[in-house]
C-alpha cells in the first residue's frame, strides 16, 4: 500500500492547501527557561495576552451596550486596531436591530420606524476598569471613541445578524435613528444604495403578495418612491448573491472609515480532488459552509458588505484556485480583483476558524510523511482536548453492545486569536493557535506535541507554521496545565472566595502563550452577580513549569512568578497600588526549598538510573532556583520605606532586602 498512500498524502495536503511551501515546520525548545527579561523583551505579546473571552464579553456586552430592548448585541469579534501608534487586540461587536424588541405592536413601528441597529462597542482584550468591566474604547449612543481607528461617522446598521423579514425606507414616516440621554429622540431619512422600489399600485401589491402582508398597499405612509429593504441578514445576502460559495460561521464586523462593514470568508470545495482524503469536519459550529463531505477547499473569497447601504464586494483573493477562476469566468461583474482590496480593510483580514479548524483535524496525521509511519500511525496527532472543568460530560463515548466503554474521546481546544510575537519574529503578528497532543486511546495522553499558528498580517497572510515539542521532553499540554491550577490551593478557595450566595464563579478559556522558547498558561477568571448579571473579571491564573499563580491583575500574577512585568494595559482594582507588590523573602525560601527538593530528586532518579527524571528534576531545580535570585534582585532594588499615615501620626517602617548566595 505504500505508493497509494504516499499519493494519498501528497494529495490531500495539495488539496486542503498544507503543502510543504504552504506549511513550515520549526522545532521548538520548550525549556523553563522564561524570567522577568524575556517578558519585558516580549511586551508586545504580554500586553495583548486575552483576558476577556468573547462568549464572557458578549453578555457584558449585552448587559451594559445594547441600551434599549430593541438593540441586540449578537456576537463578540476579536481583531486589532491602532491605538495611539501601536497594535492592539480588541473585541469588537456591532448593535443591530432587535424587531421583537420595538415597543410598538404595530405594522409601521416594526417595518417603518424601527429599520436599523445602530453602532459599535469595542474593548481592548485584556483592559479592565476598576470594577473589573472591560474598558471601552468604543461605547453608548451616539458613539463615544476614545481613539480615531475606531471613530463612526455613518453608524447605522441596516444589514447585520440575525435580521428577517424587510423594513421600507423614504416613507412619509421618519425613522428612529436613536433616543438621545436627554430623552429626544433622534429621526432620520435612509440615504443608502440598498433597496427596490415600490413604485406604483401593481408593484406593491406583488410585494403585499409577496410577503403576505396587505399593508404594503394601503399604508398611506408609502410613496412611490419608496424602497423596501429586503435581505438584511449578511449571511443570507452572500449566500443569494454567490449560492456556490460557501461561507464562513461567523461574519466578523469591522468599523472602517467612519463606518462598520461586515467581513465573511468564502470558500470554494469539491469533493472530486483524486487521491485526496475527506476532510475532517469535526467541531465546526452551526451555520458553517464546511459542514459537509469535501476533499477540496480554498478561502479564495472576502466578501465584504456594508452595514448601512448593503453594498457588497467579493474580493478575488487566490488568483491560484482553479475553481474560482471558473466562477470569474462565469460571472466576470460579481468578483473584484483582490489587489484592489483597501490597505485599511486588507489591514482587519482574518485567517478563517473555520478552515483553520477543518486543517488542524487533518494535520495530525497528515504531517506524518513517511508512508511506513503514517500507516502505524507513528507519532500521530490529535487536536488538544479541551480544558474546561467537566469537559468529560461532552466527550463522545462509544460502547461494545454489552454497554462497557471502549474509547472516549472529548471535546477538543477551539483555535483563538493572539496578537503576538512568535519565536525568531522581530514584530507581533496576528495569528490563529491551535495545540495538539499525542493520537491514543481513551484520550489519556495530554502532553503537549505541537502547536500550529496561522498567519493573519498582509505580508504574510495564510501562512501556515508548527512548532514541534522536543519528543524526549514534551511539555505539560492543555489539559495537564488546568489540572496544575485547579489543584492549587489558591485556585481551589477561589470558588469559597468569590463564588458565594448570590454570586456565581466562571473559568475563562485557558489560552497556552508561547514566548521566546517556553510556554505560559494563562486563564481568567469572572463573577456574575445573579443581580446584575453582569460577568466581571476577577482574577487571573498563571500556570509555568508547574508554578501557579493567583492574583488580581496579570502584572500581578507574572511578578509572583518571574520577580517583574512588562504593563500590561490593565487597571488595578480600587484600592490596590498602580505597581504590584514586590516579592517577600517567605516566597523566595520558598522556592529554594522547592530547588533543594528537586535536586534531591535528581539524585535519586540518577541512582535508579532514570536518566529522564534526573535531566528533567535539573531543568527544574535550577529554573527555581533562577526565580529565587531574580525575586531577591527584585526585592534589593525595592528596598525603600513605606510610609502610612493616620489622623494624628505618622511612622516609617523599612524594608530590608535579601541577598541569595551564587547557586
Amino acid at each position: 500500500e505504500a505508493p497509494y498512500i504516499a499519493r494519498n498524502i501528497t494529495a490531500t495536503r495539495a488539496a486542503l492547501n498544507m503543502t510543504p511551501a504552504q506549511v513550515t515546520s520549526t522545532p521548538f525548545a520548550a525549556t523553563s527557561n522564561l524570567n522577568s527579561a524575556a517578558l519585558a523583551a516580549n511586551a508586545g505579546t504580554v500586553k495583548n495576552i486575552r483576558l476577556w473571552d468573547p462568549e464572557v464579553l458578549l453578555r457584558t456586552y449585552q448587559k451594559l451596550q445594547e441600551v434599549s430592548d430593541f438593540y441586540a448585541i449578537n456576537d463578540v469579534d476579536v481583531d486589532r486596531y491602532q491605538v495611539n501608534g501601536e497594535t492592539r487586540q480588541m473585541l469588537v461587536a456591532a448593535r443591530n436591530l432587535k424587531t421583537s424588541g420595538v415597543p410598538q405592536a404595530s405594522w409601521e413601528a416594526r417595518h417603518l420606524t424601527y429599520t436599523h441597529g445602530y453602532g459599535a462597542v469595542a474593548a481592548p482584550s485584556n483592559a479592565k476598569d476598576a470594577d473589573g468591566r472591560p474598558t471601552m474604547f468604543l461605547r453608548d449612543i451616539p458613539p463615544k471613541s476614545t481613539t480615531d481607528s475606531l471613530k463612526l461617522d455613518q453608524p447605522g446598521v441596516y444589514v447585520g445578524e440575525q435580521l428577517s423579514g424587510y423594513v421600507i425606507v423614504n416613507s412619509d414616516r421618519k425613522e428612529i435613528d436613536y433616543q438621545g440621554q436627554n430623552g429626544q429622540t433622534q429621526l432620520t431619512q435612509y440615504q443608502g444604495k440598498d433597496g427596490v422600489k415600490l413604485g406604483n399600485y401593481v408593484r406593491r401589491a406583488a410585494f403585499a403578495l409577496r410577503f403576505g402582508d396587505i399593508n404594503p398597499l394601503i399604508s398611506s405612509s408609502v410613496k412611490a418612491d419608496s424602497k423596501i429593504l429586503l435581505v438584511r441578514d449578511v449571511r443570507d445576502r452572500v449566500k443569494q448573491l454567490a449560492p456556490f460559495l460557501s461561507f464562513d460561521a461567523d461574519p466578523y464586523s469591522v468599523v472602517i472609515d467612519g463606518r462598520v462593514k461586515w467581513v465573511i470568508d468564502g470558500y470554494t470545495t469539491t469533493s472530486k480532488y483524486p487521491n485526496a482524503q475527506r476532510a475532517d469536519h469535526a467541531s465546526l459550529p452551526v451555520g458553517s459552509g464546511l459542514d459537509k463531505d469535501f476533499n477540496y477547499v480554498r478561502n479564495s473569497v472576502k466578501a465584504v458588505v456594508d452595514a448601512y447601504d448593503g453594498t457588497t464586494t467579493f474580493y478575488a483573493v487566490d488568483t491560484k484556485d482553479p475553481i474560482l477562476r471558473a466562477y470569474r469566468a462565469a460571472f466576470p461583474k460579481l468578483f473584484t480583483d483582490g489587489s484592489k482590496v483597501p490597505a485599511e480593510l486588507q489591514a482587519h483580514f482574518r485567517y478563517p476558524e473555520d478552515l483553520f479548524r477543518v486543517q488542524t483535524n487533518m494535520w495530525g496525521r497528515y504531517h506524518i510523511d513517511n508512508p511506513d509511519d503514517f500507516y502505524n500511525q507513528n507519532d500521530a496527532w490529535n487536536v488538544a482536548q479541551q480544558p474546561d472543568a467537566g469537559s468529560a460530560a461532552l466527550a463522545t463515548q462509544t460502547t461494545d453492545v454489552q454497554g462497557r466503554l471502549i474509547t472516549s474521546k472529548e471535546a477538543r481546544m477551539d483555535p483563538y486569536y493572539l496578537l503576538m510575537r512568535l519565536p525568531g519574529d522581530t514584530k507581533e503578528s496576528f495569528l490563529l493557535l491551535r495545540p495538539f497532543v499525542p493520537v491514543s486511546g481513551s484520550d489519556t495522553r495530554k502532553e503537549l506535541t505541537a502547536f500550529m499558528v496561522a498567519r493573519s498580517d498582509p505580508d504574510n497572510y495564510g501562512k501556515l507554521e508548527t512548532f514541534v515539542m522536543p519528543q524526549g521532553n514534551r511539555p505539560d499540554g492543555p489539559g495537564i496545565a488546568a489540572a496544575t491550577m485547579q489543584s492549587d490551593p489558591a485556585v481551589s478557595e477561589l470558588e469559597t472566595l468569590l463564588g458565594q450566595q448570590g454570586s456565581k464563579l466562571t473559568y475563562g478559556n485557558l489560552l497556552l502563550v508561547p514566548i521566546d522558547q517556553s510556554l505560559l498558561y494563562v486563564r481568567p477568571v469572572y463573577t456574575e452577580a445573579t443581580s446584575t448579571a453582569v460577568p466581571t473579571l476577577q482574577k487571573v491564573i498563571v500556570e509555568f513549569n508547574g508554578k501557579v499563580s493567583v492574583q488580581d491583575t496579570l502584572a500581578q500574577a507574572l511578578t509572583a512568578l518571574f520577580g517583574a512585568s512588562p504593563p500590561t494595559g490593565e487597571t488595578p482594582p480600587t484600592g490596590t497600588p498602580t505597581a504590584p507588590s514586590q516579592p517577600s523573602t517567605d516566597s523566595i525560601a520558598s522556592l529554594l526549598d522547592r530547588a533543594a527538593k528537586a535536586f534531591a530528586d535528581a539524585d535519586q532518579a540518577l541512582k535508579d538510573g532514570d536518566l529522564g527524571t534526573y535531566q528533567s528534576k535539573i531543568k527544574e531545580g535550577q529554573s527555581l532556583v533562577q526565580q529565587a535570585q531574580s525575586l531577591a534582585k527584585a526585592t534589593s532594588k525595592s528596598s525603600t520605606s513605606t510610609t502610612s499615615t493616620t489622623a494624628s501620626t505618622t511612622s516609617t517602617t523599612s524594608t530590608t532586602s535579601t541577598t541569595l548566595p551564587e547557586a
